[in-house]
């Protein structure tokens, strides 16, 4: 299991996204059979320089290894108080599937 913290504070009264943090949770190895698949888990929260104010957004993600090569990624997103324009918005579910190929001989 690993995981992660970050965070970036920039000036408000010039800066639009004025800060940011961000955490998370990675594990690997989930299932015996499956030894290079990765589950993730993160928060992260944005304030943004505007009428609305700031956003959340939730994450789930599963990287699943096909073969030595190939892998794909479901991933998840439930984003709380969508703040990236000057609308209010209401809060959303976002679904995304990756897909990815690696070129170098090492894993």
């Amino acid at each position: 299991m690993s995981s992660f913290l970050q965070t970036s504070i920039k000036p408000k009264n010039i800066n639009e996204k004025w800060y940011y943090i961000g955490f998370g949770l990675n594990y690997k190895s989930m299932f015996k059979k499956r030894t290079n698949d990765i589950l993730g888990i993160a928060v992260v929260h944005l304030g943004i320089n505007n009428d609305i104010g700031s956003e959340t957004a939730i994450e789930l993600t599963y990287k699943a290894q096909l073969g030595k090569n190939f892998f794909i990624q479901p991933d998840l997103q439930y984003i709380i108080n969508p703040a990236g324009t000057d609308t209010k918005l209401k809060n959303c579910l976002l679904a995304f599937l990756r897909f990815g190929i690696n070129f170098s001989n090492k894993q």
